[in-house]
């Protein structure tokens, strides 16, 4: 606001100034050109150099409006680098003791963003190690939340949260970062290469590390036909990539770090049906012998997974596979319908 006040009068003022110093030297060189003392080219020529005398005082205002912008966004930067850590590792912490089998669980885990308004009460699932968990119901239900506290983004009001028995508040967060892994609907790219991209999840992989994992999910022959191959530059938040091409890099970067236990929040569910196959294909290889949570918003995500937990206004409902839910709760066939219609 500062810099569009400022500006709102530099632009008139300046160029006030302009036409009165023009009109000037036109009055004033006119009359001298008559009466012979001045002549044409150099009143031209005097005209021009007022000119560029303003040109470079206009073109200040708009170095002063980058210079706010500037300094706003270092404001907001430092701000963001000054916010107290509020998850993190307390004395003591442990890794997750080897081997991960990679069982996770909640045990009456209640939770609030704001202390008047719960998000989840007595929230209690396991999956166990290897198991594909689907997490449903209606938006606002609380499924995004569990993600987050499975992920530790943020530590349960009530209850705990446990990797193969370790409340992850025990736990350090290198350990959890290592056995972790998110992938959202829209995996996210950084500018530069797609090696670097992939590589992210371990900056020490060899290339060949990097084409194992391409190979295994099957989408080396996509890379191999990119112009660069993994030297690629996929620009800004992977503008070069389309969005199934942009989720299969996500995967290969999660397959790269090798976790126990995946989060999902639906993958596919903002891809074409061509591509949202090759994404399941790849999804298969990497979830192969893995413990998975889905975040399902789709009821194809429900039927693969090996046991569905329902959640409604922050409790869960139901519980168990796709077949014995349609079967056993109202609530859930619901869903299922309002699921069917949606494909229509």
């Amino acid at each position: 606001m500062a810099a569009a006040r400022a500006i709102s009068w530099y632009f008139p003022v300046v160029a006030f100034l302009r036409i009165v110093a023009l009109v000037a030297a036109l009055a004033i060189g006119a009359r001298r050109v008559l009466d012979g003392s001045l002549t044409i080219g150099t009143l031209v020529a005097f005209l021009l150099y007022l000119d560029w005398f303003f040109q470079p005082i206009i073109n200040l205002s708009n170095v002063y409006n980058l210079l706010q912008s500037a300094l706003a966004a270092l404001a907001k930067l430092f701000e963001l680098m000054d916010e107290p850590v509020v998850i993190g590792d307390k004395p003591g912490a442990y890794d997750v003791p080897e081997p991960v089998n990679g069982s996770v669980s909640l045990d009456g885990v209640s939770f609030a963003y704001e202390p008047d308004t719960p998000v989840l009460s007595g929230v209690s699932v396991r999956a166990d190690a290897g198991e594909r968990v689907a997490i449903v119901g209606e938006t606002g239900s609380g499924k995004s939340t569990i993600a987050k506290l499975i992920m530790r983004f943020y530590d349960p009001s009530e209850g705990s949260v446990s990797i193969d028995g370790n409340d992850l508040r025990d736990v350090t967060e290198r350990s959890r970062s290592e056995t972790l892994a998110l992938i959202p609907q829209d995996g996210f790219l950084f500018s530069g290469t797609l090696r670097e991209n992939i590589a992210y999840a371990d900056a020490s992989a060899s290339d060949e590390s990097v084409w194992n994992v391409l190979r295994a999910m099957g989408i080396d022959d996509w890379v191999a036909s990119l112009p660069e191959g993994l030297d690629t530059e996929v620009r800004e938040r992977g503008g070069r990539f389309s969005a199934g091409e942009r989720q299969l890099v996500a995967l290969a970067r999660a397959f790269l770090s090798d976790p126990a236990i995946i989060v999902l929040d639906e993958a596919t569910s903002n891809l074409d049906p061509e591509t949202e196959i090759q994404v399941e294909a790849a999804l298969r290889v990497l979830l192969a012998g893995r413990t998975s949570v889905v975040i399902a918003h789709r009821l194809r995500s429900a039927e693969r997974a090996d046991r569905v937990v329902m959640v409604d206004a922050g409790r869960i409902v139901a519980e168990g596979t796709h077949l014995e839910l349609v079967d056993q709760s109202a609530q859930y066939r619901k869903l299922v319908e309002v699921w069917q219609r949606g494909t229509r």
